[in-house]
């Protein structure tokens, strides 16, 4: 594959406004790093809280909000690693409806707000 000529150049510009951060690491204020690995290298969820309320912004760790969740062992293409991205989306399940955690999706119907819920062996979504 060829790389892209104006990579480098995007790269340079937006270096110095880039912070690193670790999983698990504070960003700002309420809003902490979850690692669900295996999608894309680095690639994040975000747990939002405030007010005594919490968000988990699951970002690509699901495409879809009925094959994603009751079938969390399939993948698409775009799982870099996908043994990883299986476990990272089986956890992310577990932990989000054990915790009645609020989820935002930007892949399930809109709004993409819910939660996951502990169903027979899997989970299913439920839209608010």
């Amino acid at each position: 594959m060829k790389a892209d000529p104006g990579a480098a150049d995007l790269v340079r510009a937006i270096t110095p406004k880039v912070a690193p951060f670790a999983m698990g690491d504070e960003i700002a204020p309420g809003i902490t790093t979850v690692a669900v690995d295996g999608h894309t290298p680095g690639h994040a969820a975000a747990e939002i809280a405030s007010q005594g309320e919490r968000l988990l912004y699951i970002g690509d760790t699901a495409h879809h909000s009925v094959i994603s969740v009751q079938r969390p062992d399939w993948t698409i293409q775009f799982d870099g690693d996908a043994p990883t991205a299986q476990a990272s989306r089986r956890e992310t399940l577990r932990r989000a409806s054990a915790e009645n955690l609020r989820i935002f999706s930007p892949h399930f119907p809109f709004p993409g707000l819910g939660r996951f819920r502990s169903e027979g062996d899997g989970y299913v979504w439920v839209a608010d």
